[in-house]
C-alpha cells in the first residue's frame, strides 16, 4: 500500500487512481480521492491473498501427438473482436463508459459539475477602465493591487479629511498631460464599489477619468488613470447619402406598426438628451451617481 497519500498532489493521486481503475476519479476532490484509493488498495490486497477456488481442477497435459490432432480453429474476425471486448470488461475495476455506474458518482447526480476554483473578486492589478454608454453617460470600473491598497490605507491614516474621488476630465482635442484639460469635475465614491456610472452630459467629446484621494485642502492624490473615450453625437449625421429606401416602403412599414414605439422620434430624442430614460432604468435598482461639472 502507498503511504503518505496526503502529501501527494492531486495529479499524482489521479495517476494512482488510474492504475487502480477507480471510476470517475477526475470528479473527486483530494480527500475523496485518497479515501477511494485506500479502499481500492485494501480490496485488491484481499483479492490477491484469497485462496484459489478448489472447483478449478487441474487438467491433464496432453501429449504432443494429441495436441497435433486437436489443432486450434481460428474463429471469424467478428467473434474474435467480441471475445476480446468481453475479456477487457471482465477485468477488475473496469467500468463500461455507458453503464449505469459510469453515469453516476456514488451519492451524487451525474449532472452536477464541480468547480475547484471560483472566479476571483480581484485580479490584484491596479487599473481603471472607462467605457461609453451613450452620448451623456459613461461607465467605469477599477481594481487595486495589494501594495496599492496598503498605500490607500496609509493615506487615510495620514491625510486630513480624505475622500475617495473620481476626477473626470474633458480632454477634447488635447494631448492630456495631467494639467491641460478643458475642464474637470470630481465625484465622491466608495472604493469598494468597484464600478460607477458617470453622467458627463456632453455628446461628441473626449473624456478620461482618474481615481484617487482628495483631502480637505483640495489636494488630489492620483491612484490610477484610465483610457480616453469619446461620447457619440446626439444629432443626425451631417453626411448626406443617396436615398435608398422608397416612400412606398416607409408607408408599408408604418402600416404594419413598425413606427409605433409609444412616443414620437422628437419626444424620444428629447428624453434621451435629458437623461430621463437612463434615470428610469437606474431607478429599477442599478447603482449610479451624478455630479455637476466644476
Amino acid at each position: 500500500m502507498i503511504k503518505n497519500l496526503d502529501r501527494l498532489v492531486k495529479e499524482k493521486l489521479l495517476s494512482i487512481a488510474k492504475k487502480l481503475r477507480i471510476p470517475n476519479a477526475s470528479t473527486l476532490n483530494k480527500s475523496e480521492l485518497i479515501s477511494k484509493i485506500k479502499k481500492e488498495e485494501v480490496k485488491q490486497s484481499k483479492q490477491k491473498s484469497a485462496p484459489k477456488s478448489k472447483s478449478k481442477l487441474k487438467t491433464k497435459s496432453k501429449s504432443p501427438a494429441t495436441r497435433k490432432q486437436t489443432s486450434r480453429i481460428e474463429p471469424p474476425l467478428a467473434i474474435r473482436v467480441r471475445l476480446k471486448t468481453r475479456s477487457v470488461e471482465a477485468q477488475q475495476g473496469f467500468v463500461h463508459p455507458y453503464s449505469e455506474s459510469a453515469m453516476h458518482v456514488e451519492g451524487e447526480p451525474s449532472h452536477e459539475i464541480r468547480y475547484e476554483h471560483d472566479l476571483p473578486s480581484s485580479y490584484g492589478v491596479t487599473k481603471i477602465v472607462l467605457m461609453v454608454r451613450d452620448p451623456y453617460w459613461c461607465y467605469t470600473y477599477w481594481d487595486f493591487s495589494a501594495p496599492t491598497r496598503s498605500q490607500i490605507t496609509r493615506w487615510y491614516r495620514e491625510l486630513t479629511g480624505p475622500k475617495a474621488v473620481l476626477r473626470i476630465y474633458d480632454v477634447t482635442n488635447r494631448n492630456f498631460d495631467g494639467t491641460n484639460a478643458n475642464s474637470f469635475f470630481d465625484l465622491d465614491i466608495n472604493f469598494d464599489a468597484g464600478n460607477w456610472y458617470l453622467e458627463v452630459g456632453k455628446p461628441d467629446r473626449s473624456f478620461l477619468v482618474e481615481i484617487g484621494i482628495r483631502d480637505q485642502y483640495g489636494r488630489f492624490y492620483v491612484i490610477a488613470r484610465s483610457n480616453v473615450v469619446r461620447t457619440p453625437r446626439d444629432t443626425p449625421s451631417d453626411v448626406i447619402d443617396e436615398e435608398w429606401m422608397s416612400r412606398e416602403f416607409e408607408l408599408l412599414y408604418a402600416a404594419s406598426g413598425g413606427f409605433k414605439i409609444g412616443i414620437s422620434s422628437g419626444e424620444l430624442m428629447d428624453r434621451i438628451k435629458k437623461g430621463v430614460l437612463f434615470r428610469e432604468w437606474l431607478s429599477s435598482g442599478a447603482f449610479s451617481s451624478r455630479a455637476s461639472a466644476k
